[in-house]
């Protein structure tokens, strides 16, 4: 074979394909890498969901800057259920809409009979039974709902309760 110009070219760019097979792309599949991260809270006051006691049951203790919702619960029936309408109100200001509901798997209310958080008669413990809050002061009015009866005993409610704000969860997306 004659050595010109597309002969040379066409050697050229065969070594070039073989060695790119040989050795690969240099594209990688994985990466690992470590950053900092710098998370602040705020409290309520100027919190993207803002949360209000709207019943003698509830109340908002704003000391030290992290405002605390405390449910006082002490005089209940132990035979009764009692529901406290619209107990507490949670309002988004956020600028996306969130589906909004109480945490069933890492929630001490998980799995208790003794209390439930309802907004209008439905339950909104579990993110399938989220309750949609608009951006822009979007709300709900949650309801406290107590049952005391049978075999469910007043010592078992829960201490703490987590709630969940999710644009993912949110149904009009």
């Amino acid at each position: 074979m004659r050595m010109n110009r597309r002969n040379v070219l066409a050697g050229i760019g065969a070594l070039t394909a073989g060695g790119g097979a040989v050795f690969g792309s240099g594209a990688f599949s994985q990466v690992e890498a470590e950053r900092t991260v710098d998370i602040s809270t705020t409290g309520d006051s100027g919190a993207l969901l803002q949360f209000s006691g709207s019943s003698t049951l509830v109340n908002l203790d704003g000391g030290n800057d992290s405002d605390l919702l405390k449910i006082s619960a002490s005089n209940l029936n132990k035979d009764a259920t009692t529901t406290a309408k619209d107990a507490i109100t949670v309002t988004n200001t956020g600028d996306n809409a969130v589906g909004f509901y109480v945490d069933d798997e890492s929630s001490q209310v998980s799995g208790v009979d003794e209390i439930d958080i309802q907004v209008d008669g439905t339950s909104i413990v579990g993110s399938s039974n989220s309750v949609d809050l608009n951006a822009s002061n979007g709300s709900a009015d949650l309801d406290l709902v107590f049952d005391l009866t049978g075999d469910n005993i007043a010592d078992d409610i829960p201490g703490s309760i987590t709630f969940v704000a999710d644009t993912s969860s949110h149904s009009g997306a």
